[in-house]
């Protein structure tokens, strides 16, 4: 839409400039009405029946005079110098409707004057309908050009006179090739800012991602081997720094939390195991002492044979709270009778 605004002022302001240079100089009312005069010298149906050599020949005398030469090399400059395809002078033919040319510069065109003018259909309604007041501006479709934009302006003498047209066509082709080169700017500036986009997260998220997490894993695997080696330090992940402001700074900081509860919690089991292993220690020599306190030779008397005697203890826990010994009552209670008694034979006939 700019790019065809831009054509269109292109070929309008071309056309105000063409106009003033044409009236600037050059006679371009005599022109016209000799050239009028050779063309309406014939009958339309003379001037189909000629061979286009025989009437190129009525105007030889009107191309070789200064007023036509003057504005052909004119119009030649617009074209040659602009963005312009053409930029030529006509009236139209009142019996059939085309535009008779004054003056063509157009290469391609090959037209002369008296030429009539091959203009789409669409531009000639466009064209008739003309207020013939302010510039014409109207698109069509010609089959050598393709889409052109042509923008007319009338030529009127000092009287106001209308004399002859002024049409200056461009074509879209350009305004093609200019929206491709714009289409293929706006895809290689889409496609870098896309890529700097991508380059700028990608480093935002190998910055603040990334390479905190990695080194997350890294202290993890440092305390890891430090508690295997029996290092001391307590500051893996507090020495990391992460300060990234989101759920990675808060993991560093769960982290250096975990690692302190950790120290916390490795101190309280240390003291409790120390604790166990000094009670364990005190239980273990409780249970030598209740174990050598009891006897351990069997049979405690050999020289009797009418009995045996065995005795054990297992403790529920480390120590129990059981003792025992065995001994003969009879030599007891003989020797207590003996303290007691010195009359050896009462006693023995007691016994």
């Amino acid at each position: 839409m700019i790019l065809s605004r831009s054509y269109r002022t292109l070929a309008s302001n071309t056309a105000r400039q063409a106009t003033i240079s044409v009236w600037n100089g050059s006679e371009i009312e005599k022109l016209t009405e000799d050239v009028l005069s050779v063309y309406h010298s014939r009958t339309r149906r003379e001037r189909e029946a000629m061979d286009p050599a025989e009437y190129r020949v009525l105007y030889a005398e009107i191309e070789k005079n200064r007023p036509y030469y003057y504005l052909m090399g004119m119009l030649q400059g617009y074209c040659r110098y602009t963005d312009v395809y053409d930029v030529y002078i006509a009236v139209p033919d009142p019996d059939s409707g085309d535009l008779i040319v004054i003056v063509d510069p157009a290469e391609d065109s090959g037209l002369g004057p008296g030429d009539r003018k091959n203009v789409s259909v669409g531009f000639l309604k466009a064209f008739h309908s003309w207020n013939k007041e302010e510039e014409l501006q109207q698109y069509s479709l010609m089959n050598k050009v393709g889409f052109i934009c042509t923008v007319a302006v009338p030529l009127k003498n000092q009287d106001d006179k209308l004399v002859a047209y002024l049409f200056v066509d461009v074509t879209l082709r350009d305004m093609f090739a200019e929206l491709m080169k714009y289409a293929i700017a706006i895809t290689l500036a889409t496609v870098l800012v896309t890529w700097l986009i991508a380059y700028n997260h990608a480093s935002w998220m190998k910055k603040a991602v990334i390479e905190p997490i990695n080194a997350i894993a890294g202290a993890a695997q440092t305390y890891v081997s430090d508690k295997r080696s029996g290092s001391e330090k307590t500051s893996h992940f507090t020495d990391l720094g992460i300060h990234t402001g989101d759920e990675v700074e808060n993991l560093s900081l769960t982290m250096a939390d975990m690692e302190k509860n950790l120290l916390e919690v490795e101190k309280v089991l240390t003291a409790a195991t120390a604790e166990n292993e000094r009670i364990s220690t005190e239980l273990g020599l409780a249970r030598r002492i209740q174990a050598e306190s009891l006897p351990t030779t069997f049979p405690p008397f050999p020289e009797r044979t009418e009995f045996d005697i065995y005795a054990s203890m297992d403790p529920a826990k480390e120590v129990g709270g059981d003792f025992y010994d065995f001994f003969l009552l009879m030599p007891i209670i003989w020797e207590w009778s003996l303290r007691m008694y010195p009359a050896k034979g009462f006693l023995r006939r007691c016994l």
